[in-house]
């Protein structure tokens, strides 16, 4: 726990109104659920970038496929054979009969 507060600390600004912690609705409903959902996502993005750079600098890697929100960079620099896991997939699957949202989103940061 003290890691990721650490992380939080270092990575994300105190005061920006976007980045701020998700809000627990207990089942309420949002006077504005876009808005809601777009903070928490904003918010949980940058706090997962912060700790995969973390785990990067310490020589660690994390879960590839747990969302989409490590930039192209961060996934080289954790999984530097990626480039030949897209290509063996191409050579396999030329038709890419066999994908997801995770690997549509990767192949087009390339």
């Amino acid at each position: 726990m003290w890691l990721f507060s650490l992380v939080l600390t270092k990575h994300l600004p105190a005061r920006d109104t976007a980045l701020t912690p998700c809000p627990r609705t207990r089942g309420r409903t949002s006077p504005q659920p876009q808005v809601a959902r777009y903070r928490c996502s904003t918010w949980s993005a940058a706090a997962f970038r912060g700790l995969i750079d973390a785990a990067a600098d310490l020589g660690g890697s994390y879960f590839l496929t747990y969302h989409t929100w490590a930039s192209m960079e961060q996934v080289l620099r954790c999984y530097p054979r990626f480039g030949e896991f897209l290509a063996k997939k191409r050579e396999y699957d030329p038709g890419e009969v066999f994908q997801s949202e995770w690997y549509r989103h990767y192949r087009g940061l390339r």
